[in-house]
């Protein structure tokens, strides 16, 4: 019978994580274009000397499904706290002092570095990478014709 109660439990928490989602996706969906500049931003500071300030999309529903990528993968990072939170509540009452304090320690230290690569990512990592691979556009002034980069806006936000 305990069982029970304790899978009932699990059901509402994951109800809770779910209704959080839903609701996240729907804040993220109203800034989706703000949050789409916030994304493109490095890369365009990066190469605001080569009067770079646009990306192109080339079927019909790729911006569409670019959206919904950017707002399903902000969503699921956005509810962490939420998840974390459901976690310890439903662990924090059978475990002794010792172990809550670990546990706590370890759930900090995620998200700590889950910020830290991401702000790595998006200040240093990508941006040099983009630098690389740009740097092997041919222009017409250094070889005999020119092969130019147009940048996919659903290849960047996939890579």
């Amino acid at each position: 019978m305990l069982f029970i109660y304790y899978l009932d439990e699990v059901k509402y928490r994951i109800f809770y994580c779910c209704l959080s989602f839903f609701f996240n996706f729907l804040g993220w969906f109203l800034f989706i274009k703000e949050l789409l500049f916030i994304i493109v931003k490095p890369l365009i500071n990066l190469n605001q000397s080569d009067n770079f300030s646009y990306f192109i999309f080339t079927d019909m529903l790729d911006i569409f499904t670019t959206y919904f990528k950017i707002i399903f993968l902000l969503s699921l990072v956005s509810i962490f706290p939420v998840l974390f939170i459901q976690l310890w509540f439903f662990l924090v009452q059978g475990l002794h002092k010792y172990e809550k304090n670990f546990l706590l320690f370890f759930l900090v230290l995620i998200l700590f570095f889950l910020v830290v690569i991401f702000l790595l990512l998006y200040i240093y990592l990508i941006p040099s990478i983009w630098l690389f691979f740009v740097n092997f556009e041919l222009t017409s002034d250094n070889s005999l014709f020119g092969v130019y980069y147009e940048a996919h806006i659903s290849k960047y936000v996939d890579f």
